[in-house]
């Protein structure tokens, strides 16, 4: 198969021009991406795709629950040093810390996290006393601990000890943790979030912070040995921060509900530490450093509002390289060669706009700048020695091979017979499926544009699979509509019964869809959760083909059939069903012993704008899914239709008030329900018992609009 494909991306004759230019371009290009995403220079793109990644991402615009306002840093700097006449080169008088807390607790905040390790008693003991009253009082305290890593001659490995805090502030404490942090030793920069300590029983002091706070959303999170990339909300000093000199004193400072991380900045530090600041990935960032604290700050924010990236795994990272590679060979040998480095250019801008989308929506991090800033410019340059050297005369023919757009379903004919793709089509006996979602334009209007995007990837995505399960032919999609095929362009004698399988498929999996969307709360509103789709199928002769033109076509049909197909979707909302099929289609499908379907009889119609009448049947399902109070409702429906045609009205009503109560669809049960068949047929009933048909009346119901 792939040879045969092959051979339209690709000059026919596979001499040793073609073999050194494409399959040892691709490999040669594979293998660049392979060793740039994980092996030894991976780390280097690691680390640049992150801090390039929060350059050109769009700022965090707030959360529900923990907005960055909620955020609070408190730094012990050089003003309060200088204004509070504390040492810098031994531990600051613990009756200020005891006085702040103090001061913070009264405006009941939501946490406080020192960014600081007290380890052990000062020299005043009543100081002392007073802050663990204070920690104890405010019940809402993350306490800080020092892992220390010592390396001594001739030790491979480094002695490690662990500074915890002073046991009565410990044991006053609602948590405490390790406040090191996983940085990169080559840049100084801090983009991981990982347990440094090796014992399970000490954790990250911000992991113990979230769960204090939310341990709901932490508990979900995953262990905490779970490899986590930082994800920054903006550059130094985006979360709001003051001096502990400002914050003990000023007493318009509130502290209502806020998360409050005390620490360091710059060149005041716990005796002994050296500057606790990491390199800032933001170009606009004057200064150039995040504060630990402010790192630590983030790491929480990060799991209670979920921000976190995870890792890709290799499989991930294995294609992307290969889709990566796959692109760029396709792009780099089909183009020219001013062309293909318009191609490479595009390919480049397309690949960061998409992988920084991708990242941001999908919170799974990789070198993004592997495919778009090494792959691209070393297809293209290895394409161009090549096409320098041998293949420029046979850009031409590459040309024409690419000129004609193919149709996917068709490529494996055409390859087969290799002859160039031609207008045209033949008659064949197909069962047409048209589908479309209820109310889709309240979706546009409810949702954003990147929400509603994602919403129809899903559902398009569920229902296509299903599609493909039962052997149809996706024809197109317009908007959140199907249409599609089956029966061509391999025909099968079951297509009618395939089409009626899929279309009950499509309408569980939509169930399964509605819950899992109302079980993600908050997420999508409530008419998104009730959404419904109508399916209309019709079976019959009809013209399939390549249509289109010359230059652009694509595999499709065209016929009445086709249009009564497409009659049943849209006629479907007018009687308040969601699957209906001719009778042409429900007699088809019967002929298959043990099909399993259910069928009910809607009434004989003409549509708009055609003269024959047709009968509807609604498809209600599969039969071992059907309970007894919708068969029952089924036989008093149809009943009740058997009244109606022999006008015999009383009779058909006493049958009808038997069958309204056992519809599935109650009238304004969901907004989108306004009637069912046994709602219309009564009322149409009613208006013949208020007002007599015509003496030539037939008992077919004319649809006023399509």
């Amino acid at each position: 198969m792939l040879p045969r494909i092959a051979r339209y991306f690709v000059p026919r004759k596979r001499n040793w021009q073609w073999l050194i230019q494409v399959p040892l371009g691709f490999l040669f290009v594979f293998f660049v991406g392979i060793a740039c995403t994980q092996w030894a220079p991976a780390n280097y793109f690691e680390r640049k795709s992150h801090d390039l990644f929060h350059v050109f991402e769009w700022f965090d615009e707030g959360h529900p629950v923990y907005p960055l306002e909620d955020f609070l840093i408190i730094y012990v700097d050089d003003l309060s040093q200088k204004e509070l006449q504390q040492p810098w080169d031994r531990p600051w008088d613990r009756k200020l810390h005891a006085d702040l807390l103090h001061k913070i607790r009264q405006d009941e905040p939501q946490l406080v996290f020192y960014d600081m390790v007290f380890d052990m008693p000062s020299s005043d003991a009543e100081a002392d006393a007073d802050f663990e009253a204070e920690i104890a009082a405010c019940g809402k305290v993350v306490l800080g601990a020092s892992n220390q890593r010592y390396y001594f001659p001739g030790n491979a490995e480094p002695a490690e000890q662990l500074f915890v805090p002073y046991a009565p502030f410990r044991r006053a404490a609602a948590a405490w943790g390790v406040v090191q942090k996983h940085y990169d030793y080559a840049d100084n920069g801090l983009r991981w979030m990982h347990r440094v300590h090796g014992d399970d029983r000490f954790k990250p002091a911000f992991w113990n912070a979230a769960q204090l706070i939310a341990p709901e959303i932490v508990a979900t999170a995953g262990p905490v040995e779970q490899p986590r990339w930082v994800r920054l909300f903006g550059p130094s000093s985006t979360i709001p921060n003051l001096s502990f000199y400002t914050a003990l004193l000023d007493e318009q400072i509130s502290f209502k509900n806020k998360l409050v991380f005390i620490g360091a900045r710059h060149s005041v530090a716990m005796p002994g530490a050296g500057r606790d600041v990491y390199r800032s990935p933001y170009l606009r960032d004057s200064e150039g450093e995040m504060t630990g604290v402010e790192m630590q700050a983030t790491m929480v924010r990060n799991l209670l509002t979920e921000s976190w990236f995870d890792w890709a795994d290799h499989g991930t990272l294995l294609a992307i390289v290969l889709i990566s590679t796959l692109l760029l060979t396709l792009i780099v040998n089909t183009l020219g060669a001013r062309l293909s480095l318009v191609g490479c250019l595009c390919f480049i801008l397309c690949s960061a706009i998409f992988s920084i989308w991708w990242i941001h929506s999908q919170g799974i991090f990789f070198a993004w700048l592997v495919p778009a800033f090494v792959q691209a410019p070393v297809a293209f340059g290895y394409s161009a020695i090549c096409n320098y050297c041998f293949l420029e005369r046979k850009r031409n023919r590459l040309k024409r091979i690419f000129a004609s757009y193919l149709s996917p379903v068709m490529v494996e004919r055409i390859a087969d017979a290799e002859e160039e793709p031609q207008l045209g089509g033949e008659e064949a006996n197909i069962t047409p499926f048209f589908s479309d979602v209820a109310d889709y334009s309240k979706f546009s209007e409810l949702l954003s544009p990147m929400d509603l995007t994602q919403l129809m990837n899903e559902y398009l995505g569920a229902m296509t699979d299903v599609l493909q399960d039962e052997g149809g032919t996706l024809d197109k999609y317009v908007g959140d509509a199907i249409v599609a095929i089956f029966g061509a362009p391999l025909h099968t004698a079951d297509h009618a019964y395939k089409a009626c399988r899929s279309a009950v498929r499509m309408q569980q999996v939509q169930e399964e869809l509605r819950q899992r969307w109302s079980q993600d709360k908050g997420r999508w509103p409530e008419t998104v959760c009730q959404m419904r789709t109508r399916i209309g199928l019709n079976t019959g002769h009809a013209v399939v083909g390549n249509m289109g033109s010359t230059i652009r076509f694509n595999y499709s049909m065209s016929g009445d059939s086709v249009n009564l197909a497409a009659r049943c979707e849209s006629s479907a909302k007018h009687f308040g069903v969601y699957t209906m099929v001719t009778q042409a289609t429900r007699d088809a499908a019967s002929e298959i012993e043990n099909h399993g379907l259910v069928f009910r009889r809607i009434n004989r119609c003409t549509v708009l704008g055609r003269k024959e009448p047709v009968t509807f049947y609604e498809l209600m399902g599969f039969e071992a899914d059907m309970s007894d109070r919708q068969l029952q409702c089924r036989e008093y429906y149809e009943h009740a239709l058997a009244a109606y045609l022999r006008r015999d009205w009383a009779r058909a009503v006493e049958y009808l008030n038997q069958s309204i109560p056992l519809e599935r669809f109650q009238a304004r049960s969901e907004p989108h329900i306004m009637l069912n068949p046994s709602l219309l047929l009564m009322q149409t009933c009613q208006n013949y018992m208020n007002q007599a048909p015509p003496v030539d009346w037939d008992g077919v119901y004319n649809l006023p609009s399509k």
